[in-house]
């Protein structure tokens, strides 16, 4: 440490703005300075705590409000002590942090193996949830693996492989059905699949033709599939017919039994000629939708002709082996090896050594050498432990050997990989492995990066990346009740009651209930059921969960891509709908399910973020909204801003709206009764403004009718509002600076896998000034990122390997 630096320039402004609070025995927020002035030769002391002086400094929540504030110069003198006296940051070699050899997520795991093998595999279904660390699913410190999570995973490998290694070289003729391949609308199809509503009468048919009299066999899997939504419930049953031309193969009644499957097969002679197979779906009840039910369909094939004389090479063989299996043992080596390595080297995301290759064939050959065994078990055993291996499942990644910097460039594979796991959150394809092999990829990297971008892959990053930042994936699953939305909106007593004693009575069994009880239920459930529909109608059905996902990701998408500024963010004059969404925002001459840019109105509180129905959605609780949490969600993910955990033994919301000695408080009311706390005022003086001004939205994320609500405020800086609109517009012009570091954070730490710590700060202060200097663009963050030292170059640990490049 500069000791005269620090005596002269740093020492006084701290005693000036800081000690008061900080020092002779104050240590407000746990944080005290006696040391600097105690010790005969005081040291600095954590990093990690000045860099929490640091974020408080920039956000300008210290000094406080009430204090002195600094000179600009002091501000900056201050700032630069920290980074290059604490941080001991050295410009012309800067530290890029520890990154944790990180295991492929559920998501990353499913794309890779879909790029991999060309195959979908539903990890949702076969893996536990991944914990997540700092918001992301994909901080390697939180990856770990668990033995269940292993052996899940050498299922998932024999699964796989099963699927992918053909095993018989002749088989009977079979034919896939797809959804195209029947008349079905596109409500009918789901994820590529054939799903027809529990709630619409459907008929859909398709036609085909069979060449021979024979025995065939139909085979199909119908899946009870619908969309998770937390609490939620649904009564619904619903009948489904299948006809194979006039037969009535199936007809039965279903109801919700989550993602049950039910498979069927019929052994039929069909003659030769042209036939049909028909599907009817016929809804039995209209009770409130709460999960989106659906009939799903999978894997419908027609097997046949049945019989030895009627078998086939299958397409599948000879796709996978392209030329004939060798008999003697020498040439099946060599063929094992022109299969297993490039296979390896894609799988492993590197040139394969000799020495795993040899190994690997060595497996096949003891698989095919047995009396039971067979060439195609071989490469199949082979390609599972591949599959199950460390280096399919972690992302190792080395240093370029002839870099002997203490903070040396990774390699081009390791390079190849974090491009497309942040761009793609998937393998790298065959370009980015060329590339690599021939040590080009870092002189092409921008041409790369614009490829990348251009790629459908690139659409995982908005899902994965702004699904989690601003948490648009959430609104898929949070729970929020229309019908009590509805009654806390618009309070009725007489509904209430009478809702209150229909759960009572619905609870009990129907056989259970005196014949009185069943007059009451079905005269409650006939006053109720208006009520019921209004609430459907209002609801947050999937398809419109979906589109207030999507809104939030094209949003971001449309500044990254067309390099707009990132504080369009929170301010804009334009959002992304479809008709639903837009009908459930009440704006008007949006037709169409696509969803598309759309200019909005004069005074429209619908530009940016702050009226999306995803994030009004995901920041409220199932009836009502929640202003303390979407004060957090704007600090936390937009604007920066720390804030503590809160104490212990609080009162709650609750407590505070009843404590008006007799008169029920409003939300503002109690929200100022509960700052009033000497323990919650710091944090809620922050939140608080922002979480009031979207008291015009409620949970369902419409407007409220009631326009005198006021949502009037004053941020903790000092700015003063007297709408959304005029907060938006503070927001996006005096707070710039903080977004612009917000979201460069959070998009370093998602493409980094890890925590950003103290020695990260330069590096981010070097992206956001090269934001604005191009003012404010969402394309050049995103370059700023992969090119950053974090991104470039990795620590030389004791004992790490090098890679040969």
């Amino acid at each position: 440490m500069d000791e005269d630096r620090f005596e002269e320039s740093i020492l006084p402004v701290l005693e000036n703005s800081c000690f008061d609070c900080h020092a002779g025995g104050g240590e407000e927020g746990g944080v005290t300075f006696d040391h600097l002035v105690e010790d005969e030769n005081p040291a600095v002391g954590d990093p990690v705590l000045w860099n929490r002086v640091l974020k408080q400094l920039r956000t300008g929540l210290m000094p406080p409000p009430d204090a002195e504030e600094l000179e600009p110069e002091q501000k900056v003198e201050l700032e630069s002590w920290i980074i290059d006296d604490v941080f001991r940051h050295d410009p012309e070699n800067p530290d890029p942090g520890h990154v944790t050899v990180r295991r492929l997520n559920r998501e990353e795991y499913r794309n890779t193996i879909r790029d991999l093998l060309k195959i979908d595999f539903n990890t949702s279904i076969n893996f536990p949830p991944d914990d997540s660390g700092e918001g992301f699913d994909n901080i390697g410190d939180v990856l770990t693996i668990s033995p269940m999570l292993m052996e899940k995973y050498i299922d998932a490998a024999q699964t796989i492989a099963n699927k992918v290694v053909p095993q018989v070289g002749m088989q009977t003729p079979l034919r896939r059905f797809t959804p195209q391949d029947f008349n079905a609308p596109d409500d009918c199809i789901d994820d590529g699949r054939l799903a027809l509503s529990f709630y619409k009468p459907r008929t859909i048919e398709l036609d085909f033709k069979v060449d021979e009299t024979q025995q065939y066999s139909l085979d199909f899997t119908l899946v009870l599939a619908e969309d998770y939504i937390e609490n939620a419930t649904d009564a619904n049953r619903c009948e489904v017919k299948f006809f194979l031309d006039d037969e009535e193969l199936v007809s039965e009644q279903y109801e919700r039994d989550p993602w049950k499957r039910h498979p069927f097969e019929f052994a039929r002679e069909i003659s030769k000629g042209e036939h049909s197979i028909r599907i009817e779906v016929i809804p039995l009840t209209k009770e409130e939708w709460g999960r989106d039910l659906k009939i799903r369909f999978e894997d419908m094939v027609l097997r046949g002709p049945l019989g030895e004389d009627f078998w086939v090479v299958p397409k599948k063989h000879a796709a996978f082996f392209k030329k004939p299996i060798p008999d003697s043992d020498e040439g099946r080596m060599e063929y094992a090896e022109e299969l297993i390595r490039p296979f390896l080297r894609r799988a492993q995301r590197r040139a394969p050594d000799d020495e795993t290759v040899q190994r690997l064939c060595e497996l096949a050959q003891r698989i095919w050498q047995k009396e039971t065994g067979s060439f195609e078990q071989g490469i199949q055993q082979a390609m599972v432990a591949v599959l199950a291996s460390p280096r399919f499942l972690f992302r190792e990644e080395f240093a370029i050997q002839s870099d002997m910097n203490q903070y040396a460039l990774i390699d081009e594979f390791s390079l190849a990989s974090r491009l497309s796991y942040f761009l793609w959150s998937s393998m790298p394809d065959e370009e980015l492995l060329k590339l690599a092999e021939e040590n080009r990829l870092r002189e092409n990297l921008d041409a790369q990066i614009v490829r990348m971008k251009k790629d459908k892959r690139f659409r995982s990053f908005y899902r994965n990346f702004v699904g989690q930042w601003l948490q648009a994936r959430d609104v898929e699953g949070v729970p929020i009740n229309s019908f009590s939305v509805l009654l806390r909106e618009a309070p009725d007593p007489d509904i209430q009651e009478k809702f209150l004693r229909y759960g009572e009575l619905k609870k009990k069994q129907k056989r259970r209930l005196t014949e009185e009880g069943k007059k009451e239920r079905e005269a409650l459930l006939k006053d109720l059921r208006p009520i019921f529909k209004q609430a459907g109608k209002i609801g947050l059905s999937a398809e419109l969960r979906r589109a207030m996902r999507r809104e939030t990701e094209m949003l971001v998408q449309y500044i990254v891509e067309e390099g707009k500024d990132v504080a369009e963010l929170i301010d804009c004059n334009y959002t992304f709908l479809n008709e639903r969404l837009a009908k459930h925002y009440g704006i008007e001459n949006v037709k169409g399910r696509e969803m598309r840019r759309v200019e909005l109105p004069e005074g429209s509180l619908r530009g940016g973020l702050l009226g999306h129905g995803s994030m009004l959605a995901v920041t409220s609780n199932p009836d009502r909204t929640s202003p303390v949490k979407r004060g957090l969600f704007l600090l936390d993910n937009v604007l920066g801003i720390p804030t503590g955990a809160p104490p212990p033994d609080i009162p709650s919301l609750e407590e505070s709206e009843s404590a008006g000695h007799g008169k029920r408080l409003t939300l503002r009311e109690a929200l100022a009764v509960h700052r009033e706390s000497a323990l919650c005022s710091s944090c809620h003086n922050r939140m608080d403004p922002l979480g009031l001004a979207l008291e015009n939205f409620d949970p369902l994320g419409r407007e409220r009718p009631d326009k005198s609500i006021d949502v009037s405020g004053e941020l903790v800086t000092g700015e003063q509002f007297e709408n959304l609109n005029q907060l938006k517009k503070i927001l996006a012009t005096n707070h710039k600076d903080k977004i612009y570091h917000c979201v460069a954070e959070k998009m370093l730490m998602f493409a980094l896998g890890r925590s950003l710590e103290y020695y990260d700060v330069p590096t981010v202060d070097q992206i956001v000034e090269r934001v604005k200097e191009n003012n404010g663009s969402g394309s050049e963050m995103l370059n700023a990122v992969i090119e950053s030292v974090a991104f470039q170059r990795m620590r030389h640990e004791s004992g790490a390997e090098l890679s040969k490049n």
